[in-house]
Order: C-alpha cells, then sequence, then structure tokens
C-alpha cells in the first residue's frame, strides 16, 4: 500500500510510488516464495504506461494476477454503489440522495433478504422456545387430521378408517401405547320424501398400559361434502403420556383404508395445538399391511374387507447404499430434530 502526504502527482511522488511498489513485491515474495497474486493500493495517479512497467516487474518476480488501485480508480470504486457504504462508514462523507436511491437500487434486496434472514432465525428460536416451554404442559387432546384431493360425498368416500398409533417401545412389551382413530358415522337426512347422506365422523381414542377406552364420539355436520376428515379425544391424565413431552421419542404409525387413501392429500397430528407431525401425499409410501392392533369395535363383514393401508413416507435424497425401493421410514416423533408448528384452530385445507 503506498499512500503519500499531500501528493501532486510530480515526478518525484511518481519516483516515491514505484519504489514502493517494487519494495513491496520483493518483500512480499521474500515472505513467501509460493505467491503468486498482488493487490496494490495508491492515492497517486498513475498513467496507463507506469501501470504497465509496475506490472511487468511484478511478473518478473513470479505474479501472475496483479491488481492496482491508483488515485482515479480508487474514487471510481467510492463513488460507485459498492463503495458508498465504505465511503461513508471510514471516511465520513455523507450520501447524496441519489446516491442513496443508487446503492439501495443496488444492493435493497440483498440488505431485505440478510434482515429476513436475521429476523427468521430469531423467530425459529422463539418459537423452539415455547414449545419446549409447553413440553411440561398437561397434554389435554390429540387428533389426526386428513385433508382430501377434492370435495368428496359419502358416496365417494364409502366406509373408511384411519388411525395413528403411538407406542412408547423403550417400556417392555406389551409397549404403553395410545391410539387416535376414525371411521365414517354419516346420518341420513329427510325432507319430503327424499334422504340425504351427510358427513359424519365416528372418534375412537383408546390406550394400553393402562387399558382405557377414551374417546366414543361421533361428530356430525350438516354438510353433504367435505375436503378434510378428523378425529380426536380429550387426554387430560388419560393414558400413557401426560404431557405433551412424553410423546417425544414415541414410536407412531399412520393406517388408512385403501379407498381413502387414494383421496387423501395429507395427514397431519395435532397434540395440544402443535403439528407434532405431517406429511403430503407425494411422501407417501403405502404398504400393504394391516395395524398390529385390533380395530376396537365391531364391524360388519363388508367393512372388514375393506383393506387398510400402513403409511410410510419416503426418504429424500437417500445415501447410496441404500436400496432405492426400501427408502422409506416411519413418522418421526423425535423433538430434538424439529420444532413443531402451532396452530389456533384452523382447518388445514390443501
Amino acid at each position: 500500500m503506498g499512500f503519500r502526504a499531500n501528493v501532486t502527482d510530480s515526478k518525484e511522488d511518481k519516483k516515491w510510488v514505484e519504489n514502493k511498489f517494487k519494495a513491496d513485491i520483493d518483500s512480499a515474495k521474500a515472505k513467501n516464495h509460493e505467491l503468486w497474486g498482488f493487490v496494490f493500493s495508491t492515492n497517486i495517479d498513475l498513467t496507463p504506461a507506469e501501470l504497465s512497467k509496475l506490472e511487468q516487474y511484478a511478473r518478473s518476480k513470479g505474479f501472475s494476477f496483479i491488481e492496482t488501485f491508483y488515485r482515479e480508480r480508487l474514487r471510481i470504486v467510492l463513488d460507485s454503489p459498492r463503495g458508498l457504504s465504505l465511503r461513508y462508514q471510514h471516511l465520513g462523507i455523507p450520501l447524496s440522495e441519489a446516491e442513496q436511491a443508487a446503492f439501495f437500487a443496488e444492493y435493497g434486496s440483498q440488505i431485505e433478504s440478510l434482515l429476513h434472514k436475521g429476523f427468521g432465525a430469531v423467530d425459529e428460536r422463539l418459537k423452539r422456545i415455547e414449545f419446549f416451554h409447553d413440553c411440561s404442559k398437561p397434554l389435554m387432546g390429540g387428533s389426526v387430521v386428513l385433508t382430501l384431493k377434492r370435495e368428496c360425498t359419502p358416496e365417494d368416500l364409502g366406509h373408511f378408517r384411519f388411525m395413528a398409533e403411538i407406542l412408547n417401545i423403550h417400556e417392555p412389551d406389551p409397549h404403553p401405547g395410545l391410539w387416535i382413530a376414525g371411521r365414517d358415522a354419516y346420518s341420513v337426512w329427510h325432507s319430503k320424501g327424499s334422504t340425504q347422506k351427510h358427513i359424519g365422523v365416528k372418534s375412537l381414542v383408546w390406550s394400553r398400559n393402562p387399558d382405557e377406552d377414551i374417546q366414543n364420539t361421533i361428530f356430525g355436520t350438516s354438510a353433504i361434502t367435505a375436503n378434510q376428515l378428523d378425529a380426536g379425544g380429550h387426554l387430560h391424565k388419560r393414558g400413557p403420556y401426560k404431557t405433551l413431552g412424553d410423546l417425544d421419542q414415541r414410536h407412531m404409525s399412520i393406517y388408512v383404508t385403501k379407498p381413502l387413501f387414494d383421496l387423501t392429500a395429507g395427514i397431519f397430528v395435532i397434540a395440544n395445538d402443535y403439528i407434532i407431525a405431517s406429511a403430503d401425499a407425494e411422501y407417501f409410501i403405502p404398504l400393504n399391511m394391516d395395524p398390529l392392533a385390533d380395530w376396537p369395535e365391531p364391524l360388519s363383514e363388508t367393512e372388514a374387507q375393506v383393506p387398510w393401508v400402513t403409511v410410510m413416507l419416503k426418504i429424500v435424497n437417500p445415501p447410496e447404499w441404500m436400496n432405492p425401493e426400501r427408502a422409506r421410514t416411519g413418522w418421526d416423533l423425535t423433538f430434538s430434530k424439529y420444532t413443531p408448528e402451532k396452530v389456533y384452530g384452523e382447518h388445514l385445507y390443501c
């Protein structure tokens, strides 16, 4: 770096900067023989011929990359949008309105992106702190929600069942478990000699160790179509899991009857207003496997013949050693890996 006080670009100034350039080249090469790049700044203005002479000297010493910032080049850089912030920060030169406009036109989107990322990181940290605080609260309720690919009538849906199974496999078999399930429970409305089926879902919730029947309730609507189905129950002081945090590191499986699976766009499992697990249909891998647990109520012969599907999840970008046909996994309830999203009672429409 060759800066000199009170420069006038005189012959003396030119000779001084030439000697300074050569001395810096020699010193840098002496310290590191493998050095190949050199950047030099000076407040003395240089002509193209003078720059060429300095560059030839640097190349004779083995440098292949040479950048020289003389006074005029430094002025151009500092007056450009890239240099305005440096000029203001280090030289105290205020920016005119035109310069401010030029700066934000060049870097405004980048600054906005950085701010969003910063605020986003803080927001995510606060969400995680809030979630872990809520993990100590009693487990008040749980539900399973299936969003559908389209508005469906009772005729479209037919007989259906769906179920989430949450097991504590860290305890001896029979493992403590919680089952949240739903099935069709259509109501029939009669009006002026005609009948009309309306959507209804029966919620069934039960547990093992302790063995309890927790919920058995039909929720009907006056709607003749639906784009989502949900079932759940009140869990306060019921079942094996007493707090939201007790669901951490539990093994969960999802089962859906085959015709309903083909209509399903997404599956959500909710506990205490947190979506503890969810996936869209593009990540589903169906296995033709029945649940290990029996359905808690008798089924008709026709209903029992409707097959189950075990819903697994696709592994995105599986490791090379994994057989692509087996690139699937179960539903993860390991809260150290993610922060469940909080919802406030709204429907989970696709």
